[in-house]
């Protein structure tokens, strides 16, 4: 008789565990596989989905000291988006939307003791496709193109060898998000 409360309560759990996993999820949590390998940068990507037809996110970057040649890079990036699943699904399936990006990096030589503040905003368009394995892990693949304007400060006293050519680019924004529904 003592193990029928603990019989019924294991029981519940079990029921309300399976509708959890039943639901849709309506939150993903993520970091971007290609920029933490590619360019050693910290990107933490949470999703809302607002219905079963869009979802907003906002990408978070942060890098220090990434080094390319004789350069070194740090700093952050906020990107704000919205997608539009074209099958409503929450969080799954194929979706595009548009974006926004700001972008603050430190650009130093340190064997020529010159550096400059890199700022950038822009924005793009997003094609994906993301599946949740198992109602839970959440793995998405994107690519699109971003459009962005730049503004380079060079650090008092330095010679400026920080020109560029133009103040405007066209780039490439790809990754593979992997995180956790909830």
């Amino acid at each position: 008789m003592k193990f029928i409360p603990i019989i019924v309560l294991a029981f519940s759990l079990a029921a309300i565990s399976g509708a959890e996993a039943q639901r849709e999820k309506r939150f993903a949590v993520k970091m971007n596989l290609i920029s933490t390998a590619a360019v050693k940068t910290f990107n933490l990507i949470p999703e809302f989905a607002i219905n079963s037809r869009f979802s907003a996110q906002i990408g978070f970057y942060r890098t220090n000291n990434f080094h390319y040649k004789i350069h070194e890079f740090s700093g952050i990036a906020i990107t704000p988006e919205v997608r539009v699943h074209l099958f409503p699904s929450y969080l799954k399936g194929l979706y595009a939307g548009p974006l926004l990006r700001y972008r603050k990096l430190r650009w130093d030589i340190p064997s020529e003791n010159a550096g400059a503040d890199f700022i950038s905003w822009g924005g793009g368009v997003t094609v994906g496709y993301q599946f949740l394995i198992k109602n839970l892990v959440a793995l998405d693949f994107f690519v699109g193109p971003v459009f962005s304007s730049h503004d380079i400060k060079v650090k008092p006293g330095v010679v400026d060898d920080f020109k560029l050519p133009i103040t405007t680019s066209v780039g490439a924004r790809a990754g593979i998000g992997v995180g956790f529904a909830f």
